[in-house]
C-alpha cells in the first residue's frame, strides 16, 4: 500500500512525489523520499510508484547513499574508470576504522 502523496507544485506538470520510507533507525521519526517530476499525471503516478518502492528500502547510510550516486552516475554514461575510482573513495570512507571498533 503506498504511503505518500503526488501534488501538483507549479503549472504545467511540475509534480512533487513524496513517499513514505519508513521511520529512522535512531529517532524513530518518520523519514520521506522525496522527488520532482515533469510529464503528465499518468506518468506522475507510474514514476510515484517506483518512488514509493524504492522508498521503503532506501539504505541511509553513508555507503548506501555513495552507491546509489555512483549507479546514477553509470547509468548518466561516466567511464568505466571513473566508476572505479569512485567506487575505491567509497569503500575508503565508508569503511569502519578501527577506532570505531573500540
Amino acid at each position: 500500500m503506498a504511503r505518500g502523496s503526488i501534488r501538483l507544485k507549479r503549472q504545467p506538470d511540475y509534480w512533487e512525489l513524496r513517499s513514505y520510507a519508513g521511520p529512522d533507525p535512531i529517532t524513530a521519526r518518520p523519514r520521506y523520499v522525496s522527488r520532482s517530476f515533469c510529464g503528465g499525471k499518468r506518468d506522475a503516478n507510474e514514476a510515484f510508484a517506483e518512488i514509493d518502492s524504492i522508498g521503503n528500502q532506501a539504505d541511509q547510510s553513508v555507503a548506501g547513499l555513495l552507491l546509489a550516486h555512483i549507479d546514477h552516475l553509470e547509468q548518466r554514461g561516466r567511464e568505466a574508470r571513473t566508476i572505479e575510482s569512485y567506487l575505491g573513495i567509497t569503500r575508503k570512507v565508508a569503511a569502519p576504522t578501527a577506532s570505531a571498533a573500540r
